[in-house]
């Protein structure tokens, strides 16, 4: 989507105030997310990079129910669910920060950089999330992973490399379904921001369970018996994907 001049005046506004300032207030952090539009970085259609609205992002962390532990945010991009996550662990727990830790996974260095003024109480790691050394590296030093979070790349123009289609049993061309795969080995709750079609059910216009050939062979390649739910979210109230129409949904992973 091509940026008009007045919205390209906006966009390096905001980044001159995450750019000049050591410390940024809520309100500061909360309009840079309503209003940056990540398009301004990079050709979101070549990357998939679709930020998730801070709206949704505070409702879908809300209905969480994770209070400690290790938090890792997968494909981060600017950080906006792990900032929803810590607004919530702050509204019920102003000591929060003793009791739950923030990783961040994204390969982005220009995203990067951006995260880590957003979000400063975060552990940010710059990497490729296919790479084990990366999952390794937090289980050592932070212990093992409470919840996992992620708004990944969603199309199949996606391609994974040789490299990590040799560490995946699926071989398919969705990178939700290779990350997937890789999250279901390092903790037993997830929560994933995906296309309607790549879920088991659909809430449009009501909520109804359906089968996923993708889900389905997962399972069987993987021997993980997963299961799949619906977050209690309407989307369609939500504002939209600044860079996307594609019909989105939340669901959460549990085993079983």
């Amino acid at each position: 989507m091509k940026l008009t001049k007045q919205e390209i005046k906006r966009q390096q506004e905001l980044i001159n105030t995450i750019n000049t300032k050591d410390k940024l207030t809520f309100e500061e952090i909360d309009t840079f997310y309503k209003e940056f539009n990540e398009g301004w970085l990079q050709d979101v259609t070549a990357t998939c990079l679709y930020c998730t609205p801070v709206e949704l992002a505070y409702d879908i962390t809300l209905l969480s129910h994770f209070n400690s532990g290790v938090i890792v945010d997968v494909c981060a991009g600017l950080g906006v669910l792990t900032h929803a996550y810590a607004t919530r662990c702050d509204y019920y727990n102003s000591n929060w920060e003793n009791k739950i830790k923030f990783i961040c996974i994204e390969k982005n260095s220009k995203l990067v950089e951006l995260g880590k003024k957003l979000c400063p109480y975060a552990v940010w790691i710059e990497g490729d999330c296919f790479d084990p050394n990366i999952w390794n590296i937090i289980e050592n030093d932070y212990g093992n992973i409470t919840h996992i979070i992620s708004n990944p790349p969603y199309n199949s123009m996606v391609k994974l490399t040789k490299e990590h289609k040799k560490e995946l049993k699926y071989k398919g061309s969705k990178f939700q379904f290779a990350l997937l795969e890789v999250c279901l080995h390092y903790t037993n709750n997830i929560t994933f921001v995906v296309p309607e079609t790549d879920c088991e059910f659909t809430t449009n216009p009501y909520y109804q369970r359906r089968k996923n050939k993708d889900h389905d062979n997962l399972r069987k390649l993987t021997g993980i018996n997963y299961h799949i739910e619906a977050l209690s979210l309407e989307i369609r109230c939500y504002p939209e994907f600044k860079n996307t129409k594609i019909p989105v949904n939340i669901y959460d992973v549990t085993l079983e």
